[in-house]
């Protein structure tokens, strides 16, 4: 894997999302955000880490990222309120 590559960086937090283990796929989904900061997948796939994991705070301030990079995206909008709630 090429560690300027968000995308290898992401898809590899998704396996590890894929596999309950949360804490490595925040830590490779937060490196694919050094690389690639203007990426909503990627935040709105740590966001759901974050979730799963029961950060909620830190949840929040994911689904607030996403919106402000695609204020029209829907999920993340609803994702963030259903956290807030």
């Amino acid at each position: 894997m090429k560690p300027d590559d968000a995308a290898a960086w992401l898809n590899r937090g998704n396996v590890y999302f894929d596999k309950g283990d949360y804490d490595q796929a925040i830590k490779d989904y937060s490196q694919a955000i050094k690389i690639d900061p203007d990426d909503v997948d990627i935040w709105h796939n740590r966001g759901n880490a974050y979730l799963n994991k029961g950060d909620y705070d830190q949840a929040i301030k994911d689904f607030g990222e996403v919106i402000r990079l695609k204020p029209d995206g829907a999920v993340a909008w609803f994702k963030r309120a259903a956290v807030y709630y």
